[in-house]
């Protein structure tokens, strides 16, 4: 007697064993989820970058031409503005123009060099006749900037030392004297204060003023007769404008 196979069953031990993995569609459709071999490559994630918070002292980035993903960094500032020169001792306060340019050491850190140009005269007069002093300096400064948040305000600090020029003419009142024209010249340290305001990206307005002594101090004499000192303290307040260059 002959046995063969039956069929059927080797169909359903063939589909026992061999059945196939569901298919994606099969897999929608009865909400399985298609099983991932090891050689199947993950789909691509796409992070959006986000912008840094205000505050977290994260640096400008230029995104002009030519400048991408590099720091905005100033390399030089000028400065400019108009002040009032005093120093008690009996001299008038003079108006001065005081031009200048900064090189950024660091950041937050520059050295800036100014030249104080006097545009009136600090005049006495007394019984031997009549004075006037024109005052100039040039101060080298090393200013430390304190921004305030996003407020637009930055605080800058500088410390340095000036080199004060002194010219004074005498014009005597009588025939008792004679005309006489002198220049004296000192040097001082200085503390400077400023507190500007952002016009723009690179533009600002400031207020501050400024703090030194002479050494020596001036000592103005009419006639070998001394009637007034200048530079023991003194002091100049100024108002002007801060342009950065790139």
């Amino acid at each position: 007697m002959s046995v063969e196979p039956h069929q059927g069953k080797s169909r359903r031990q063939k589909s026992f064993w061999s059945s196939p993995e569901p298919t994606r569609a099969k897999a929608r459709r009865s909400g399985a989820r298609p099983k991932t071999t090891s050689l199947e490559r993950p789909r691509n994630r796409v992070q959006i970058p986000t912008a840094p918070a205000a505050g977290s002292g994260a640096r400008r980035m230029d995104g002009g031409q030519g400048g991408a993903g590099k720091e905005d960094r100033r390399l030089a500032t000028l400065r400019s503005g108009g002040g009032v020169l005093f120093s008690p001792g009996g001299l008038d306060a003079v108006a001065t123009i005081e031009p200048g340019a900064g090189a950024w050491i660091m950041p937050e850190l520059d050295a800036e060099l100014s030249v104080v140009v006097p545009l009136s005269s600090a005049s006495l007069t007394t019984a031997e006749g009549t004075s006037r002093t024109r005052i100039a300096a040039v101060t080298l400064l090393l200013d430390y900037s304190l921004p305030f948040g996003s407020t637009g305000f930055v605080a800058e600090l500088g410390a340095g030392a000036s080199g004060l020029w002194l010219r004074t003419r005498g014009d005597p009142r009588g025939d008792a004297y004679y005309s006489r024209e002198s220049d004296a010249l000192a040097l001082a340290p200085v503390g400077d204060f400023r507190l500007a305001y952002s016009l723009g990206h690179r533009l600002r307005l400031g207020l501050g003023g400024r703090v030194g002594a002479s050494l020596p101090r001036f000592v103005l004499r009419h006639a070998g007769r001394r009637v007034a000192t200048w530079g023991w303290p003194f002091t100049l307040a100024h108002l002007g404008a801060e342009v950065d260059l790139p």
